[in-house]
């Protein structure tokens, strides 16, 4: 084998020039430049001057060796930045993850402070409840108290507790609810009065 052949083997712009015909060559990207971001000067592998067959199929395997490490360092950084994106992506759903969580997290602790606070108002609503009934009950003692001072002072006597309440014939009853209708009346004048002035 000829050196030539050897370079037109080895150099593929010159390779491709004997393929191709020349009416294609002038649509075909030129081969004085290597295809690369930056046109410089394309230089074909110097080859020496002495090869034989042998030394060639050892350096034509030294340059497959070397495209086929190339390559694979290619896919090794492909590989990683795979790897990288999806490490990126797990890292962006382990933070939605927690923020959602957080998110939950403070809903149930307000719904726990409005749930405390529920109760709160209730105990107080039990309270003022409680607090009523008691006053309600002071004003019936303290009424009672009064009907039996006015039963009292009018000389009738009072029966056991419950007694004049049943018996609607009873005097005492007739006078009790008497007094409590004059008293009343009395109240009204009094409120109307203060109104009036």
């Amino acid at each position: 084998m000829r050196i030539s052949q050897l370079n037109l083997l080895l150099s593929p712009s010159l390779f491709l020039s004997s393929l191709i015909p020349a009416h294609c060559l002038q649509c075909w990207p030129s081969i004085e430049y290597h295809q690369s971001a930056t046109p410089k000067l394309y230089k074909s592998a110097l080859t020496p001057s002495n090869l034989t067959t042998d030394n060639y199929k050892t350096l034509t395997a030294k340059r497959a060796a070397a495209e086929e490490r190339y390559d694979e360092a290619l896919k090794e950084i492909a590989w990683a930045a795979k790897l990288e994106a999806l490490r990126q992506q797990e890292l962006e759903k382990e933070w939605l993850w927690l923020e959602a969580e957080e998110k939950e997290q403070l809903q149930l602790e307000a719904k726990e402070k409005e749930r405390q606070l529920d109760l709160k108002k209730k105990e107080q609503e039990n309270i003022m409840e409680r607090k009523c009934l008691d006053n309600l009950e002071k004003e019936k003692e303290k009424e009672d108290e009064e009907n039996e001072n006015l039963l009292a002072a009018a000389g009738i006597q009072s029966g056991k507790d419950g007694d004049s309440e049943s018996d609607p014939v009873d005097p005492k009853t007739v006078a009790m609810a008497e007094l409590r209708r004059r008293c009343k009346i009395a109240e009204g004048k009094k409120k109307a009065g203060s109104t009036e002035t």
